[in-house]
């Protein structure tokens, strides 16, 4: 058992050691303030560009409702979801996600309500954590990404705090968007080194987790 586990370790420790030399030969090759690091990104929302009401807030895709915005529809419809990070926990109340967009005939009010327990996850220290929403949850995201342009809000309620931002919302990203588009369409990122195939497997079974390494995209 011992020499199976030294020989996991090993691997391990070689896998890793081949993943950072890749990553130092790609930062050679770029600029220092251009060099992607991965394949996938999130994406920073920043200030809130649709407020529904107190309880219901979110963003516009550049051009909906002739609003003009930073988020291109191409980020927003190619991300994977949501990260949402806030300093205090919910207390048992619903999040929803509401979708409006031209993909659906006359922009009607798509609501999806989820547990809180099924998408947020704490900190080690208790105090606050994040929600992690996948836009697939929502039933009618495939017909809203298949359109031009859109908009979603986050609605929270039902444990007398008000809005998502009552609970120190700390910021909010879309994450899973493709690195390539990110850096064409010069929106700011952060990067998540990944290990795929075997290297993948054999860290996740030692409980190792991936390496993690944020850089700011050059806005251009």
């Amino acid at each position: 058992m011992k020499k199976i586990l030294a020989l996991i370790m090993v691997l391990i420790l070689s896998l890793s050691m081949t993943a950072i030399a890749l990553a130092a030969d790609e930062d050679e090759d770029e600029d220092e303030d251009e060099a992607p690091l991965s394949e996938y990104v999130s994406v920073p929302l920043g200030a809130f560009t649709w407020v529904n009401n107190d309880n219901q807030k979110g963003w516009r895709a550049d051009g909906a409702d002739d609003v003009k915005t930073d988020l291109p529809w191409a980020i927003l419809k190619a991300s994977i979801g949501i990260i949402l990070v806030v300093d205090r926990n919910p207390e048992g109340a619903d999040i929803s996600l509401v979708f409006q967009g031209d993909g659906v005939d006359d922009w009607p009010w798509l609501q999806e309500t989820f547990k809180t327990a099924d998408y947020y996850t704490a900190n080690a220290d208790g105090n606050g954590g994040r929600f992690v929403i996948p836009f697939s949850a929502h039933p009618s995201w495939g017909a809203i990404r298949g359109g031009s342009t859109g908009k979603f809000i986050i609605g929270y309620y039902g444990d007398g705090s008000g809005d998502i931002t009552n609970l120190g919302l700390r910021g909010a990203s879309l994450y899973g968007v493709p690195r390539t588009l990110a850096d064409e369409l010069g929106v700011a990122s952060t990067g998540v080194v990944t290990f795929i195939g075997l290297a993948a497997l054999v860290l996740a079974a030692s409980g190792t987790g991936a390496v993690v390494v944020t850089r700011k995209l050059k806005k251009k």
